[in-house]
């Protein structure tokens, strides 16, 4: 996938008159439930977390998008399928960022972005599991924080998580 990426981004640097050519990625965190992979889910390879309406409703209400992952596969379970999505998002931005779709500046803040996305998901199970009175003023707490690149940058760096 990174590599069709790449090669489809790369049009957009040559020639005369380069493509106009735009590659981004819309994670699939819901597998939809009026799909045939919803009601045959082993036929497509899929295992389903949310099997009806309450399962959605209360999955949805979670803290963390990590959490919004509705289906496991064969062979990926749902941690690694957010994993996925944020190394394709880190890979995404340094491929625009060598082809020179992105500044060096807009580079960094897309990758303080990931880095901080990256922490928080590999920390909120631990948030979860010693603070759960706690966990909604710590989300609120995480998402100003996204907001400000120095302030994301200081909180990768000040924990201690394996990226």
């Amino acid at each position: 996938m990174w590599t069709l990426w790449e090669k489809l981004l790369s049009r957009n640097t040559r020639g005369l008159r380069p493509a106009r050519v735009s590659v981004d990625f819309g994670p699939m965190i819901l597998l939809d439930p009026g799909s045939p992979a919803f009601f045959n889910a082993e036929k497509y390879g899929y295992r389903l977390v949310f099997k009806n309406f309450l399962d959605y409703y209360r999955g949805l209400n979670s803290p963390h998008w990590k959490y919004w992952i509705s289906y496991e596969t064969m062979s990926i379970d749902r941690v690694s399928i957010g994993k996925a999505i944020l190394d394709s998002w880190e890979t995404l931005s340094t491929i625009k960022w060598k082809l020179g779709l992105l500044t060096e500046r807009e580079y960094e803040l897309e990758s303080i972005r990931v880095l901080f996305e990256k922490t928080v998901y590999n920390k909120i199970d631990k948030i979860i599991l010693e603070k759960p009175e706690e966990v909604d003023e710590i989300c609120k707490e995480l998402v100003e924080i996204s907001k400000d690149p120095l302030l994301s940058w200081h909180y990768v760096l000040t924990n201690d998580v394996e990226i």
